[in-house]
């Protein structure tokens, strides 16, 4: 692989771990996150540094630090980046204005960070499900013995996203599917904290 195949666009990368994580939200958040604790690097293809808009200057191929994108707006389908002057400041530690285009990401560490998972073994019993309900909802189960049944569903539905993220190699595709089924799952634990709290 030559130097310039190691390296993929930021917009690329996004599609990646979207198609890890399932929820746009997440991948973005989690994205960002990799970049901002410098767990993966990145390069600008075409960077303007400057004090102001007006007096910038432009460098190629160069590395970008993780403080860029603490203030910097990301845009992952441009695979830019825009951080504003600071308003009256004259403190020259203060971040520049910083424009960045075609940012691009080491492609191994993406796929080192965000896995694609392995193909599972059928079911010889019948039609195999794709992923793993009961041990999500089981999972579930624990938690609210544990914690307390939470207020909102929508809190339920992260618990059960986060644990095939880490148990069953990614979170199923259909967000709806996984509302519904989540959903049902939570109203039965609702019925089981009503009786067990005498209710």
């Amino acid at each position: 692989m030559s130097e310039e195949d190691a390296w993929i666009s930021i917009a690329s990368a996004y599609e990646h771990v979207l198609s890890v994580r399932r929820f746009p939200e997440r991948a973005s958040q989690e994205l960002l996150e990799k970049l901002r604790s410098n767990e993966l690097g990145a390069r600008a293809k075409l960077m303007r540094v400057g004090i102001t808009i007006n007096a910038m200057d432009e460098s190629y191929d160069r590395p970008m630090s993780s403080y860029l994108f603490q203030a910097g707006y990301l845009d992952f389908a441009n695979s830019s980046l825009t951080t504003p002057a600071a308003a009256g400041s004259r403190n020259i530690w203060t971040i520049h204005a910083v424009e960045a285009t075609q940012i691009e990401v080491l492609r191994h560490e993406v796929l080192s960070l965000w896995p694609k998972s392995q193909a599972k073994s059928g079911n010889k019993g019948g039609r195999p499900e794709e992923h793993n309900w009961p041990g999500a909802f089981a999972y579930c189960g624990w938690w609210v013995a544990q914690h307390g049944l939470p207020n909102e569903k929508a809190r339920l539905i992260e618990l059960v996203v986060e644990w095939f993220e880490k148990q069953d190699g990614g979170a199923p595709k259909d967000e709806k599917e996984v509302r519904v089924r989540t959903s049902r799952a939570y109203d039965e634990l609702a019925k089981w904290a009503k009786r067990t709290n005498g209710v």
